[in-house]
């Protein structure tokens, strides 16, 4: 809470460093670099906590159908129009070492993503697709006969399928869900500023989209987001590196005594910072 422009303050942080006088007084190392583990920080839904850790990938028919059987449901909601596929992370993880102890999550097939690739007709240059991921499976389904309007259990009927390019489309579509940052290439962000000008926003072109709702039944869009929520990919990041710093405070808060003797363990494993988010979220 201290005033911006004071010495600590967020206009006046305190420098880590001896004052520049010249490179020969520098010598080898001027000061303290602290590394913060960025690990997932900018891939985090930043009102649940909801994170990708299923890392779908298609290798053959065999190995997606059993992916897929881990799935404790896979159905379509109507009245939502989308699909909402429910697991628990502990079915997915052999090694336990990315265990949440929220174990039961909802993705759903919400919005559209952007889908980047190399165009080989424009040069092999970046450009975007707009892909709505609920249409995309519709389609899939549609082209297999699977009745999904039923509102059952998808996922017996899927696992029939003996088809790999039903599978290749399958695991795509469902990395797309899963995508939380969406961008379209710099060139094509810059061709958007220069034909709206005035009327660009760049929060439009690069955007968070959560596929997991939030207490309220919401998802997260940062092209919505209030004054005090994270406005992209970016803002996000530097959000969740914060909580790190939080979640460090936490640690010492909860120590009974602290002196100069005190030894207090301020590392930050990746699974415990997880845990944290999520449970701050909840």
């Amino acid at each position: 809470d201290i005033n911006k422009t004071l010495p600590g303050g967020n206009l006046n942080a305190y420098q880590l460093t001896n004052k520049f006088e010249s490179f020969q007084k520098l010598g080898k190392q001027s000061g303290i670099i602290y590394y913060v583990d960025a690990y997932k920080t900018s891939k985090i839904c930043p009102k649940t906590g909801f994170v990708n850790l299923l890392y779908p990938k298609f290798e053959n028919i065999i190995k997606s159908q059993e992916f897929i059987k881990r799935f404790k449901n896979i159905k379509y909601h109507k009245d939502e129009d989308l699909f909402e596929f429910n697991f628990n992370y502990s079915n997915f993880k052999k090694d336990q070492k990315e265990k949440l102890e929220q174990d039961n999550w909802s993705i759903w097939s919400n919005g559209t993503k952007l889908i980047n690739f190399r165009d080989k007709d424009k040069n092999n240059q970046w450009t975007t697709n707009e892909f709505k991921v609920t249409e995309k499976l519709k389609e899939l389904f549609d082209n297999h006969n699977i009745n999904y309007n039923s509102g059952d259990c998808l996922v017996k009927e899927i696992v029939k399928i003996n088809d790999k390019s039903f599978y290749k489309s399958f695991i795509f579509i469902l990395k797309a869900i899963l995508q939380l940052r969406n961008s379209y290439s710099d060139f094509e962000i810059k061709q958007f500023n220069k034909e709206l000008r005035n009327e660009f926003k760049e929060r439009d072109y690069d955007y968070i989209l959560s596929c997991v709702k939030d207490e309220e039944g919401n998802f997260f869009d940062s092209r919505h987001s209030k004054t005090d929520e994270v406005k992209d990919a970016d803002a996000n990041g530097a959000f969740h590196i914060a909580l790190k710093g939080l979640m460090v405070i936490d640690k010492i808060k909860k120590l009974d005594d602290v002196d100069e003797k005190t030894k207090i363990d301020l590392r930050i494993p990746r699974n415990d910072f997880l845990n944290y988010v999520v449970g701050r979220s909840n």
